[in-house]
């Protein structure tokens, strides 16, 4: 490396690489890589070389190699268990707030959401809390109101009822005063007008037998009764 050399002298320049001890005649043709350096002199137009092989240069560098791949390795499975046990302590309250969601969609109210710590998603657990306190409040608001109108819906209509029924009569009623207003309009003999009073009543009440008297306010003048279904 003569040329090499006295450029780097001339230049005052140092240096440093790998090259093959091969080089030399005094050595065998089996390459060897060396690690070599050079560095000029100030004072004098000489260098100094140093030349070293690279298994015997670098043997201390070799447990420290190792030591740093099983280094690396151990930070590897670390960084990747204390990412795991990060994605757990987010996912398994992130599944909880899913689960409670779930259950306030199905309007299933009765099970309070209690918070896993006291961080954001914590927060968010008492806030989904307090809006099913809420939300529960209303439906069971809403559940009373259904109750009472249902109720008042029953109380009107048993008194619709009751007044349906109470005119139905009275229309009966009212039929039955009719029909005898006009028998009695058919006949002016009191005998006639009574039977077909009577005959009138007996069918608007279904009944098998029945009895009607007239009396009179003079005590020396005779009722008069005609009757269905009985004796004499």
């Amino acid at each position: 490396h003569g040329n090499f050399l006295a450029s780097l002298i001339k230049n005052k320049q140092t240096s440093m690489g790998t090259c093959h001890g091969c080089h030399e005649a005094a050595q065998s043709s089996q390459r060897e890589t060396e690690v070599m350096a050079f560095a000029p002199l100030s004072s004098a137009s000489w260098g100094i070389t140093i030349r070293q092989s690279e298994e015997e240069a670098l043997a201390p560098t070799e447990p420290l190699r190792r030591q740093f791949i099983l280094f690396s390795v151990a930070m590897v499975l670390l960084a990747l268990l204390l990412a795991w046990a990060i994605a757990q302590s987010v996912v398994r309250p992130v599944r909880m707030l899913t689960n409670a969601a779930e259950r306030i969609a199905a309007g299933k109210l009765d099970e309070p959401i209690r918070p896993a710590a006291e961080d954001e998603i914590g927060m968010l657990a008492r806030t989904f809390d307090e809006m099913r306190l809420r939300l529960k409040e209303s439906l069971e608001k809403i559940q009373e109101w259904n109750r009472q109108l249902e109720s008042n819906v029953q109380l009107r209509t048993r008194e619709l009822k009751e007044s349906q029924d109470q005119l139905v009569r009275r229309n009966r009623e009212l039929s039955l005063m009719n029909a005898i207003a006009g028998a009695m309009s058919h006949s002016l003999k009191l005998d006639t007008i009574l039977e077909s009073a009577l005959d009138e009543v007996v069918k608007f009440m279904g009944a098998e037998a029945a009895i009607l008297t007239l009396f009179v306010a003079e005590e020396e003048a005779e009722g008069k009764s005609v009757y269905r279904g009985i004796s004499p």
